[in-house]
């Protein structure tokens, strides 16, 4: 007990013998407090209240018996010693006490017995309790230990030196999916691999030399269902009085981890898409076939083709359709290599192919050729027919560079000058393509600040209607005065603007700039001139543009009928059902809508009925020859009529002679625009003409 005194509960009806009891205790040197009770009632509340150390209690007494406080005593705490101090207890009953359970028994006449029996007592049952926490502790540690091997994602095997299988943790039926009765007893070597069978042998051997030691290993080993699973795991030699009494195996299954190792080795190389060497691998190999090259003195070509209208396909028809293309268009490629020539998917829509072992530059020609006629032919997509071209650069080594970016960035060079003059072909990299790209890059580089410097203007070019010859309108025209103060070629810039996306903020700036124009005329007292802004392709598709406009008219107060957007064919046919969405919404704030370059692209009748237009305007392409074409002359003849079924104005845009003037007005084409009747002026030199009130055939 240490220095905690001794809780004695003495159940005694005579107070004297009680007294005489405790001071033996005490006398016998024990540190005790007692409390003495003659009542069932009251023993059982000490019970729990007092919780004694030690029950001594007289056997027989007027009110409560002793054996059946000691039957109470057992139920409560079958762990509090109780001791029988009696006088008139005989042998027999304490024999029955004895067996029942009772601790000791003490004669009234022998009370020097008492002191060593209370103590013994008390020292037996902290021993009992002491050594219970320990087993139950001990058991709580197996049942969680039993738990985490039961629950554990690994498995965990008990073999013999032999292999033979001695225990099986659940997690080991999970993993190879075998029950215990199909694998009891046979070798776990009969599962694995047999390309892992020797290796794994010698990993168990090797265990059995090296006690307490973790021998790792992996190995493929047969699922019952599920083919061939890839384990990691370790053998561990259990030694016990220097003998092998077993070696644990713990393992897992690695299958998902390698599978998704080898697919990331697999993505570091290869277009997961197409099958192809990706950008990386190309180079590589790339680097290979110049390195050969260089000791045998052969001549290597670099291609690089780009598909043309991809896009247009991507947006019309999905995604999905768009990757479906792709992965045809790769195939195709594939079938035009010789031996040792690889091609490659660098990003997106652009591929590359390098020509090994080249006899003379003309073979890269007929490459080229093959590419074209290739991808020359129709895809299958969705359902659909699509035909997708392609513009092909080619760089040759070692004329053209004797690196592999080198080539690269020249045979770019070549599939640019490609796509500038239409696509469709195939061109081989000049010197002087690498200084057109470099003035590009300047221009691009001066663009990005050209709407901070304010170097950007309106031009406003006149449309005048063919019955009265009065100014109708204006388109606005933008124009760019570099830093030099030379003007640039809208030609040149304005594609620059769409391929960086600077064609956004330039493109509100020319909105909000037309808006306020119309505003100034009709402030000035020249009445409500409509101004035409052309949307890009950005602009038309950029979440939010039907708000930009609702605010523009708003802020300006203007008439939203003299605002007019102009769309290119091509544009609303794109994503033609998203289209009619958006100009539905701009018509229902008043806003005009016209289609700019009607004739060059693919709309079909069925859809341009359902876009809510109020314009076609004709492309100068098919005016410029109105006269001497028969093809044009009808082409524009029908356009005219076919906007009229419609009940949709016509402008003939770049009308240059009074010939195709005559012709226009001949057929029913309601405006016109172009030099004959005025070039793009300032605002400033517009608000002379309508001042003047300039018409058509003023001299």
């Amino acid at each position: 007990m240490g220095t905690e005194h001794i809780r004695v509960l003495v159940v005694e009806d005579v107070e004297m013998d009680a007294e005489l009891a405790l001071r033996e205790l005490k006398r016998a040197g024990l540190r005790c407090v007692a409390r003495r009770v003659d009542t069932e009632d009251a023993f059982r509340r000490e019970l729990g209240e007092f919780r004694p150390h030690v029950i001594i209690s007289d056997f027989s007494m007027p009110r409560f018996d002793g054996m059946e406080a000691f039957a109470i005593a057992h139920e409560v705490d079958p762990d509090v010693p109780f001791i029988f101090v009696s006088g008139t207890i005989g042998e027999e009953y304490a024999v029955r006490a004895l067996k029942n359970g009772a601790t000791d028994y003490v004669l009234k006449t022998n009370l020097i017995r008492l002191p060593p029996a209370v103590e013994r007592a008390v020292r037996d049952a902290e021993a009992r309790v002491e050594a219970r926490r320990i087993e139950d502790a001990r058991r709580k540690i197996e049942r969680r230990f039993q738990a985490l091997i039961e629950n554990s994602a690994d498995a965990i095997i008990l073999v013999d030196r032999d292999g033979a299988v001695l225990y099986r943790s659940p997690a080991t039926g999970r993993l190879l999916g075998y029950t215990d009765e199909e694998r009891a007893g046979r070798p776990m070597i009969e599962l694995t691999h047999p390309e892992d069978a020797a290796a794994l042998k010698a990993r168990l051997a090797e265990s059995l030399t090296a006690p307490g030691q973790p021998i790792a290993f992996q190995c493929r080993a047969r699922h019952k269902t599920d083919g061939w699973k890839i384990l990691d795991g370790s053998f561990n030699n259990l030694t016990a009085d220097d003998a092998i009494a077993a070696v644990v195996i713990n393992c897992r299954d690695i299958t998902a981890s390698k599978e998704a190792e080898q697919r990331l080795a697999y993505l570091a190389q290869f277009d997961p898409l197409t099958g192809l060497p990706n950008r990386d691998l190309f180079k590589d190999r790339l680097e290979q076939t110049l390195a050969q090259a260089r000791r045998n003195d052969w001549l290597v070509g670099v291609v690089l083709v780009n598909l043309d209208r991809f896009k247009m396909v991507n947006d019309t028809l999905g995604i999905a359709a768009g990757d479906a293309l792709l992965g045809q268009a790769a195939q195709r490629l594939g079938e035009t290599l010789r031996g040792g020539d690889t091609a490659a998917r660098l990003s997106g829509d652009e591929f590359a192919i390098a020509l090994s072992s080249l006899a003379r530059a003309d073979d890269a020609a007929i490459a080229a050729q093959k590419v074209l006629d290739a991808l020359g032919r129709p895809f299958e997509v969705g359902g659909r027919q699509v035909y997708v071209p392609a513009s092909v650069g080619v760089a040759l080594y070692p004329e053209d560079g004797a690196a592999g970016d080198v080539l690269l960035k020249n045979a770019n060079a070549a599939k640019d000058r490609v796509k500038e003059q239409g696509g469709n072909g195939y061109q081989f990299y000049l010197p002087e393509m690498n200084e057109r790209t470099a003035q590009r890059l300047q221009l691009e580089t001066a663009l990005r600040g050209a709407l901070e410097r304010r170097e950007f203007d309106l031009h406003y070019q006149p449309k005048a209607s063919l019955a009265t010859g009065a100014i109708t309108g204006f388109e606005a025209l933008l124009r760019w005065t570099q830093s030099d103060r030379r003007l640039a070629s809208p030609a040149r810039f304005v594609p620059i603007l769409e391929d960086t996306g600077l064609i956004m903020p330039v493109g509100d700036w020319v909105l909000s700039t037309a808006c306020a124009q119309i505003k100034a005329w009709k402030r000035n007292g020249l009445g409500s001139r409509s101004v035409a802004v052309n949307l890009s392709a950005r602009q038309f598709q950029r979440p939010g543009l039907d708000a930009t406009i609702a605010r523009l008219i708003e802020d300006t107060e203007i008439d939203p009928r003299q605002l007019e957007l102009e769309l290119t064919e091509t544009l609303l046919m794109r994503d033609a059902e998203q289209a009619i969405r958006v100009l539905r919404t701009l018509k229902s704030y008043g806003v005009r809508i016209s289609v700019d370059d009607f004739g060059t692209g693919y709309s079909s009748l069925a859809y341009l009925k359902r876009f809510p237009l109020d314009a076609l305007k004709i492309d100068r392409a098919f005016v410029h020859d109105v006269n001497n074409d028969p093809d044009d002359a009808a082409i524009t003849i029908a356009i005219i009529n076919l906007a009229h079924s419609l009940k949709l104005k016509v402008i003939a845009e770049g009308v240059e002679t009074q010939a195709q003037l005559d012709f226009l007005r001949e057929h029913g084409c309601d405006e016109i625009q172009g030099y004959l009747f005025a070039r793009p002026v300032p605002a400033a030199e517009c608000t002379q003409l309508l001042s003047a009130g300039r018409r058509l055939g003023d001299a």
